[in-house]
């Protein structure tokens, strides 16, 4: 069963019940403008860039070997088991402060969420290409609508933008949760963690806020239209395809100028039942050739 969409859904939502597609255009090129597919290209890319970056912190917490990098990120299966390691490696970290691993999930979470519109984005079809609106079916059959309009895909990708200078210094912060890194750094320190923790964890955490308050202080993504305005704009539609000669106007010219049929042959004598038959099935036969014309 289809999920009612919630009052004020941003940018994506489930698809509400009843809805009907509005117009569709098969060619993409003409379903979306130049600046749509540049933002969606610029989306997708974005997203890559966010990913690695994923990649690279998940690598340095873990110590892996550079020779070994591709060869155990890409055997750790989708972005969510990737988050997953870095959630548990900050949660039981014991240099890290609380106000440091609540940054670090705001990270990360910036990162699930921003997947689920890039998927989205990428894996839908129009649906009402007037509206910007695409649909994509989940794996449990059910359809989610994601908002493709210009403006809704420029705000998109600037918090992308940001995010990604946000990881970059987020990067910094999960090294310091390294306690080998402490004694590599303060060797001569009784507690190099506690020294760490104190001073060198707030200096850090403070880069990271600042991209990160400057992307949680961007206005909301857009909302959709409502449905009122989408059925209204698609009853205009409708009308607008009657008559269907301002569809065909071609098609109905020339109908115009084909002449009407001759007229049938009046009988020279009394008709046979047979000819009688036969001369109805003609009639009944012209008759339906002119009512599809």
């Amino acid at each position: 069963m289809a999920k009612s969409p919630k009052p004020h859904h941003r940018m994506k939502r489930p698809q509400p019940p009843g809805a009907r597609p509005g117009r569709i255009e098969e060619d993409i090129k003409k379903a979306l403008t130049a600046e749509q597919l540049a933002e969606i290209g610029a989306i997708s890319l974005k997203f890559n860039q966010i990913e690695s970056l994923v990649e690279f912190i998940l690598v340095v917490i873990l110590d892996v070997p550079p020779p070994l990098w591709w060869e155990v990120v890409r055997r750790i299966n989708g972005m969510d088991a990737k988050l997953s390691i870095l959630r548990r490696y900050y949660d039981t970290n014991k240099i890290l402060t609380d106000e440091a691993k609540e940054c670090l999930k705001s990270a990360l979470d910036a990162v699930a969420d921003y997947k689920k519109y890039r998927d989205l984005i990428i894996h839908c079809v129009p649906y009402d290409i007037d509206k910007g609106i695409g649909q994509h079916m989940t794996t449990k059959a059910e359809a989610v609508q994601i908002l493709l309009t210009r403006e809704a895909l420029a705000a998109l990708y600037e918090r992308m933008c940001i995010l990604n200078d946000e990881l970059i210094h987020a990067d910094l912060l999960f090294r310091l949760g390294s306690a080998e890194g402490a004694k590599a750094v303060y060797p001569h320190v009784a507690d190099p963690s506690q020294l760490r923790r104190e001073r060198d964890v707030p200096a850090v955490l403070a880069l990271v806020r600042q991209h990160q308050n400057r992307r949680l202080s961007l206005p909301p993504l857009p909302e959709f239209p409502s449905e009122e305005e989408i059925q209204a704009d698609q009853a205009r539609t409708v009308q607008g395809w009657i008559p269907i000669e301002t569809l065909f106007p071609q098609r109905s010219d020339v109908l115009a100028k084909i002449p009407p049929p001759p007229p049938l042959p009046a009988p020279s004598g009394p008709l046979t039942p047979t000819a009688l038959r036969k001369r109805k099935a003609l009639v009944r036969s012209r008759e339906r050739r002119e009512s599809k014309d």
